[in-house]
């Protein structure tokens, strides 16, 4: 595939930076929307380990020229015993046609009178799988013509990247769930922690350790927190975190400040 800077700028770096957004990747939907000339389109995002109360994450676009119609509904297309979702080949992208039952007599007529009712005369799905841990569903609707062959390349070539991404948000999402636990139970110990690096800068704080401690005010000369310390102890906390930086994984230093 060759990598044009408008897909870079519209879709590969909405990918990397909507991992952080809540919910997650809405510039990028919004922007494959507009790419493929999509009416409207959602995503679903669905974690293995959700709890069996837990919704779903949904995200919904539309087209300005779309944007006083209502969201589709997701609830109502699952409704109509499409192709099982769950059952959709990761990263390829499904047109309407694929997902009609055509065995039941009658039936594939009335699904797709109901999604003609919705506003989804022609469509496009892809599944992304995150290896058994995250599930992710995108839909792409229009009304009037079908989708070019240029805007099912892009979905085609956009797929590898957004497995990726998902895989990204789902270690991260459990990152962050190990860390607050961690700080949980050191909290109700009475521990804050703080991370320093080779010269005594703060690089991480948890929460305690941010509140209990105070931080200098003025721009140091070097880019980087630091602790708000009196001389003395500051070269002491320097030298420690010196030493530690080239010293063995096990070795440890007693400061007190």
């Amino acid at each position: 595939m060759t990598v044009l800077p408008a897909d870079q700028r519209e879709l590969f770096l909405p990918l990397i930076e909507g991992i952080h957004e809540s919910p997650p990747w809405g510039v990028f939907l919004r922007n494959l929307v507009a790419r493929t000339y999509a009416r409207r389109a959602y995503l679903i995002i669905t974690l293995a380990n959700a709890g069996a109360d837990q919704v779903p994450t949904v995200l919904h676009v539309a087209a300005p020229r779309a944007a006083h119609e209502p969201p589709l509904d997701f609830m109502r297309i699952a409704r109509l015993g499409l192709h099982p979702y769950g059952q959709l080949r990761p990263e390829r992208v499904y047109a309407i046609d694929e997902l009609l039952d055509y065995d039941t007599p009658g039936k594939a007529a009335a699904q797709r009178a109901e999604l003609d009712a919705m506003g989804m005369r022609y469509g496009r799905w892809l599944r992304i799988s995150a290896r058994g841990v995250a599930d992710a569903w995108l839909a792409l609707a229009r009304e009037r013509e079908d989708f070019s062959a240029s805007a099912v390349a892009t979905l085609t070539a956009i797929a590898p990247q957004l497995a990726v991404a998902l895989r990204t948000l789902v270690a991260l999402i459990e990152q962050r769930l190990q860390t607050a636990m961690a700080q949980d139970a050191l909290a109700r110990l009475g521990v804050g922690q703080l991370a320093f690096d080779a010269t005594g800068r703060v690089m991480a704080a948890d929460p305690l350790a941010e509140r209990s401690l105070a931080f200098a005010p003025e721009p140091e000369p070097v880019p980087g927190r630091r602790l708000q310390l009196a001389p003395e102890p500051r070269r002491a906390l320097e030298a420690a975190c010196a030493a530690l930086a080239t010293a063995p994984p096990e070795a440890r230093e007693l400061v007190l400040l």
